[in-house]
């Protein structure tokens, strides 16, 4: 798990801050199968934008730039089947899941998906 944080120096208050826990699991039940699910979540926060020195809110294109939260999840899946050397299938699917801004970090809503096939045969002679 990854955490970072940046802090202002006029009083030490949290600016900025990154939790990033991720997940992998493989699993093999013979030679010639393998599976692998990679999940990771990510959430930012970002305190009201302030002057250094004075303290007083920052505008940018004249309006005031308050706190952010964002939460993604990201879920990736493959499956390898390689019967004989030279010869692969590979399956994939990934989803990209974030949390609207105004609703928190409970509530998930898919962003995108994807899949992919790859076939692989080696000619021989």
């Amino acid at each position: 798990m990854v955490r970072s944080a940046i802090f202002r120096n006029r009083d030490g208050s949290e600016l900025a801050r990154t939790i990033l826990p991720r997940l992998k699991i493989e699993y093999q039940p013979r030679r010639s199968l393998f599976f692998r699910v990679v999940s990771e979540y990510r959430a930012q926060r970002q305190a009201s934008l302030e002057h250094g020195r004075t303290g007083e809110p920052l505008y940018v294109a004249g309006s005031v730039v308050g706190e952010r939260e964002q939460n993604n999840l990201r879920l990736d899946w493959l499956a390898s089947f390689e019967p004989t050397p030279g010869t692969a299938a590979y399956f994939g699917y990934g989803s990209a899941m974030e949390s609207p801004a105004s609703s928190g970090s409970g509530n998930l809503r898919r962003t995108n998906d994807g899949f992919f096939l790859k076939l692989a045969y080696q000619l021989r002679r």
